[in-house]
């Protein structure tokens, strides 16, 4: 207890603190609300999830499924993701966090999990009490602790229950009730005990019908009572004369059964003896199996051992497979690696040897350049064929021009240098053009080999793969197969095993007699001479439940081996067959003109366990007069008591059977006990059934033998897995080579763009570097002419003197032969240079390292060859071992499979023996059989001379010789006793004509002792059914009174609290007391079998029915209800859906302003879904609801209590 700010006691209840919602409804992912105050609520748009929150709520604690809009699966998040897919979650959950009136924090959650792994599996609910996993029971149990009812909702009010709740009639308001009061959970038990008290007073009316009806007939029986007192007498001197019979036929009878049971006694002892022979042999037997089992476990150990080395000899198959494989590998690596190699140093060998040739061209350009600078020096020399005195003038004047036209040869001779330089590079460029080229031309016959080496490896991996993918197919569809054929040979082994054991069981309960045996033989021949032969009745029918089989074979007697026949004309063709053939006799049944007696309907109503005999049984309805004949009217129970029972209510009318094979038959007599003869023909009903098992069990064995043997399916699985696995490296290889072509050809297709790049560079330079020549050129020639024009001048008397039109002409003869030689050195030196960059690109490429690696590859293939070499010969040596081995246990299976051949040789003697003794057992067993089945018919003789004699006396019979007279033990012959017998007979036979004449009733004196105890029997069952009709009755009122006082309890409570709730809800300025509401009980005995009406009265108006009122008062009227109703068993907290959507502004304010304050003072916590200001500016806190472009539902939580209220 505490205060509240407005200074109200407030009581601590309990409340929501939070929820933690998952991939439920509209909320997507992992999500947190709240928390919750006093007074949340809870607002966003229409669509936003408001509603699915409340629905989370309603799941967390308990409601069921079908009250939440959806199965199971439509409560999980379904959207589209951020792909726009549609996404289906798998599981989800809502947790409450619950804080009890300690302030304690209780989680309860529970959550959504499919059931299966399958698409198609269904959903399930978990619970879970702070993480742990209860049952539902305990999770309602735990919230019923603290007042939340599951059951009654009273915590809970959807969208619609405020309408519901409106146009509610008596009878609805009335079921209210009793949910909230628990009333209706003793409903069921009203109900039931309300029907027992019916059926007792039926009871005791019928016992009384019954009694008055047993009166009538005692008056009846002693009038014939009466007369039958006047003939005791004569009945005396009968009795005395049939005692003198019976006790000369039991003597004889007694006499008979002594001296069978002495021959029965001899026949045992032989019989013991043979027991005796059989065991013997039977222990050698044993013995043998003992021995059969040892070598049998030896041989399975053998041939497990056997089969683990060849699997291991299997194992090293495709591990020197794989080794082979790769040892294959590396020598084919090994040889490309040292045929590269030889290559390599051929090329370098070749590449030196042209260097070298080249080297010798260029010693001797040099040598040609240098001779020809000789000679030019010399030719020079030679000039001097002038005279001194003009050779001394030409120097001079020679010199003067130099001097003159020093600054133009200069110019000149620059001039000349840069066309030389300029010629040199154009030589030079032109020569990496042709380098270039070459190198291009190389570049693109490797870049051939290397596609053309791509497409064969590409076609090679696509017959590869297409051969793997077979292979993988065939290996699926093969280890798929050998999956089948296992599970298919273990079910069939399995159920061999299972029906195996089926019929033995059945053949070892069912005993064949002779008789039985010529029963079915001559059946057999009935049949193929006569189509109207259906079977014998045990063949026709099967009995539905195997425990019915005794009961029913007791039931049918001598009927079981009847045979059924379509016309009594059939019937009597089969006779005269067997007649004339001198066969056994057969009962036989005819459906036509077979006058049946109806069954009695009413023993199919007796309750308990007790059934008619007949719908015990599965058979075809063309035969069911002959089951009806067979069976009757005769009644099956479980147990002896509940027969006596049965028997007793119908006066002994009816044939009764106990399960056991107890038989009360309609004389009121009690056959029982336990004979091989009666389980043997109550185990005929098992016959078709074993035939069907046997023809299943001969199905499974061929279909056994028509399998394939395991290991043969293995073995091929596991080579094609061991040819899938080789494919798979050779691809990998294959695929690894493809990416080395292919690096190999991005680069050459890059030096080829390189080498173009280069050649286009080269071209676009020469057209400037020739036209710079041609300028150059030019240029020379202008200052040559310059040159020249002084030099004329100059040499112009010199010329004259020496007889020369110009000394050039002197000059021509040696300039002309100095430009000869002048070209000759100049395309010298330009060979000279072509040859030293020749030299120096040969020299530039690298040789060493790539034959280094070359040679290192090789040695590591040479490492790799050896290694694989010794491990393949490792291997090969381990399984020459594995199969020496092999050769060695499979001669030691050899020789264990001939002493297993022996030891099953000498078990088979054994059995012959045994069989033998057993044929010869099995025969004196059936003598026996046969011998003690006609003692048995003596003891049966005797039995009915004695059960004859108690009848007909009518007190119990016992054999005394001693009352008989010498000539009467004196018959031992046939004929003595039948003189005998016809002596007593004819005197009991005239003392009985005597009696008939007087016609009087015999039983007059047992029916009337009969009557008088079912005169007493009645009186007690009317008492037992008056006593049992009051226990009744008294339970009955309990439970009444029980149910009354829950449901008043509540009636009450809610009666004296709505009114003021109403009132409360209802009351305003004008109107300061508000309106009235009462409840009224259509009935105050058994109000909750009757309606309840409910009297809602607005102030300021008069009396009218609830259908009658506007849509806002109905809906204030149902909140009063609904408010009273929940005040009974209050909740801790009290969740409501838009209950303010029908009214208008006033009737919002007055009911919010009464959860207000039902919220302060602590009665309830109220979480409220709603759309209207009025309502949720009063709450203690908001829970917004949208959703994103997805349709995911999201929540924000804003705390008012830092507002204060206007």
């Amino acid at each position: 207890m505490s205060l509240t700010s407005n200074g109200c006691v407030r009581r601590e209840r309990g409340r929501i603190v939070r929820l933690e919602v998952e991939n439920f409804k509209s909320y997507k992912g992992r999500q947190y609300v709240g928390p919750f105050k006093d007074f949340t609520a809870v607002v966003g748009p229409n669509g936003s999830g408001k509603s699915n929150l409340m629905d989370a709520i309603s799941f967390v604690l308990g409601v069921q499924t079908d009250q939440l809009r959806g199965r199971l699966v439509e409560l999980l998040y379904r959207g589209l993701d951020s792909n726009g897919e549609v996404l289906q979650s798998k599981s989800g959950y809502v947790k409450l966090v619950f804080l009890d009136p300690d302030g304690v924090e209780i989680q309860f959650s529970r959550k959504i999990v499919p059931s299966g792994s399958g698409p198609d599996a269904s959903y399930q609910s978990q619970y879970r009490i702070d993480e742990r996993l209860v049952g539902r029971d305990a999770y309602v149990g735990k919230m019923k602790q603290y007042g939340v009812l599951v059951k009654a909702r009273n915590f809970l009010v959807f969208q619609g229950d405020i309408e519901s709740v409106a146009q509610m009639n008596p009878s609805a308001l009335t079921t209210l009730v009793e949910q909230i009061s628990g009333s209706v959970e003793l409903a069921r038990e009203y109900e039931e005990l309300k029907e027992d008290v019916e059926r007792a007073d039926n009871e005791v009316r019928r016992h009384h019908v019954q009694k008055k009806t047993i009166n009538v007939e005692k008056r009846q029986v002693k009038e014939q009572k009466t007369q039958a007192e006047q003939h005791l007498a004569l009945e005396a001197e009968l009795k005395d004369c049939k005692i003198m019979y019976f006790q000369w036929l039991a003597y004889h009878a007694d006499k008979d059964i002594t001296s069978e049971n002495e021959g029965i006694e001899k026949m045992r002892e032989a019989l013991r003896e043979v027991a005796r022979s059989q065991r013997i042999s039977e222990d050698l037997l044993s013995d043998l199996q003992g021995k059969h089992k040892e070598k049998m476990d030896l041989h399975m150990a053998l041939e497990q051992d056997i089969r683990k080395k060849e699997r291991d000899a299997e194992r090293k198959s495709p591990e020197g497979t794989r080794v082979h494989e790769e040892l294959k590998r590396f020598k084919k690596k090994f040889a490309s690696s040292k045929k590269e190699l030889h290559d390599m140093l051929t090329k370098r060998g070749e590449q030196e040897a042209h260097v070298h040739s080249i080297l010798e061209e260029l010693q001797k350009v040099k040598k040609l350049r240098s001779e020809l600078e000789e000679v030019i020096r010399k030719e020079e020399e030679e000039g001097k064929r002038l005279s001194q005195d003009d050779l001394k003038e030409y120097r001079r004047i020679k010199t003067k021009v130099s001097k003159k036209t020093s600054t133009l040869s200069q110019h000149m001779q620059g001039l000349q240098c840069q066309l030389s330089a300029t010629q040199d590079v154009i030589s030079r460029k032109k020569d990496a053009m042709g380098q270039l080229e070459a190198q291009n031309e190389v570049a693109k016959e490797q870049r051939e080999q290397n596609v053309k080496k791509i497409e064969e490896m590409t076609a090679t991996i696509a017959g590869l793969r297409t051969d793997k993918k077979a292979l993988s197919t065939k290996r699926g569809h093969l280890s798929e197969t050998n999956r089948r054929t296992d599970t298919r040979r273990d079910f069939c082994l399995k159920k061999i095993a299972d029906l195996e054991e089926r019929i033995n069981d059945a053949r070892v309960s069912r005993i064949e007699t002779r008789r039985e045996r010529e029963l079915l033989q001559s059946l057999e021949k009935l049949k193929d001479a006569f189509p109207g032969v259906y079977g014998r009745i045990t063949d026709l029918g099967k009995v539905m439940q195997k425990e019915h089989n005794m009961a029913i074979s007791v039931a049918m007697m001598k009927d079981m081996d009847s045979v059924v026949v379509d016309t009594l004309e059939t019937g009597q063709r089969c006779i005269e067959f067997l007649k004339r053939n001198q066969l056994q006799s057969i009962t036989f049944l005819p459906l036509a003109g077979m006058d049946v007696r109806p069954l009695d309907e009413s023993l199919r109503q007796l309750g308990g366990t007790s059934k008619l005999a007949i719908d015990l049984l599965e058979f075809d309805r063309a035969h069911v007069k002959a089951f009806m004949l067979a069976l009757g009217s005769t009644v099956v129970c479980s147990t002896l008591d509940e027969a006596a029972e049965v028997s007793a209510r119908h006066r002994h009318r009816i044939k009764v059977v106990a399960m056991d094979g107890t038989l009360l038959d309609v004389k009121g007599s009690l056959t029982g006990g336990h004979t091989d003869k009666i389980a043997a023909r109550a185990a005929q009903w098992n016959e078709q059934e074993v035939e069907a098992w046997q023809k299943e069990l001969d199905k499974h064995q061929e279909e056994l033998r028509e399998m394939a043997p395991a290991r043969e399916g293995r073995q091929e699985e596991q080579r094609i897995s061991i040819e899938v696995e080789n494919l798979g490296r050779r691809i990998r290889r294959v695929e690894e080579d493809i990416r080395t072509c292919e690096a190999r050809l991005r680069d050459k297709d890059a030096e080829i763009d390189l080498n173009k790049k280069d050649l286009e560079k080269i071209r676009g330079e020469l057209p400037a570097l020739e036209k710079e020549i041609e300028e150059k050129q030019q240029e020379i020639d202008s200052v040559k002419d310059q040159i020249d024009k002084v030099a004329d001048r100059k040499f112009a008397d010199f010329s004259r003197r020496i007889g020369v039109e110009s000394y050039r002409e002197y000059e021509e003869g040696h300039v002309q032969r100095a430009d000869e030689l002048s070209k000759q050195k100049a395309e010298l030196s330009t060979k000279e240079g072509q040859l030293s960059n020749q030299i120096d690109y040969e020299k530039s490429i690298e040789w060493d390292v790539p034959i280094e690696n070359l040679q290192q590859k090789t040695g590591r293939c040479q490492k790799n060859i050896a290694e694989l070499t010794k491990k393949n010969e490792e291997i090969e040596a381990a399984k020459e071992q594995i199969l020496k081995e092999l050769e060695e246990d499979r001669n030691k299976l050899a020789e264990l499979k001939r002493e297993y051949e022996e030891v099953m040789v000498e078990i088979r003697e054994a059995k012959k023996i045994t069989q033998k003794h057993h044929a010869i057992g099995r025969k004196m067993k059936r003598d026996l059989d046969n011998r003690v089945a006609g003692m048995e018919d003596l003891k049966s003789k005797r039995e009915d001379v004695v059960k004859t004699a108690s009848m007909q006396l009518g007190e119990e019979f016992t054999p005394d010789a001693s009352c008989l007279k010498r000539h009467h033990t004196a018959t031992e012959s046939e004929e003595a006793r039948e003189r005998m017998d016809k002596e007593l007979t004819t005197r009991i036979d005239d003392l009985n004509i005597r009696l008939q004449k007087t016609a009087p009733n015999l039983k007059a004196f047992e029916r009337y002792n009969q009557v008088l105890e079912q005169e007493q029997g009645q009186q007690s069952a009317l008492e037992k059914a008056r006593r049992a009709a009051a226990e009744v009755s008294q339970k009955f009122h309990n439970i009444h009174n029980q149910r009354y006082d829950l449901f008043m309890e509540a009636f009450n409570h809610i009666d004296s609290e709505i009114n003021e709730i109403y009132s409360s809800l209802t009351k305003s300025d004008v109107h300061p007391n508000g309106g009235s509401a009462n409840l009224y009980l259509e009935n105050s005995k058994t109000p909750f079998l009757h309606g309840i009406k409910f009297t809602p009265i607005p102030p300021g108006k008069r009396y009218r029915q609830v259908e009658q009122l506007s849509g806002g008062e109905k809906t204030v009227a149902a909140l009063a209800l609904l408010f009273s109703i929940h005040s009974f068993h209050p909740s801790p907290f009290f969740v409501l859906d838009e209950i303010d959507a029908t009214l208008d502004a006033s009737n919002v304010s007055k009911v919010v302003r009464y959860i207000w304050e039902r919220t302060q003072e602590g009665s309830f916590q109220s979480i409220v879904i709603s759309l209207k200001d009025v309502f949720f500016s009063w709450a203690d806190s908001l829970v917004g609801v949208t959703s994103d472009r997805t349709g995911s539902s999201k929540s924000f939580t804003a705390d008012l209590g830092q507002y204060p209220m206007d």
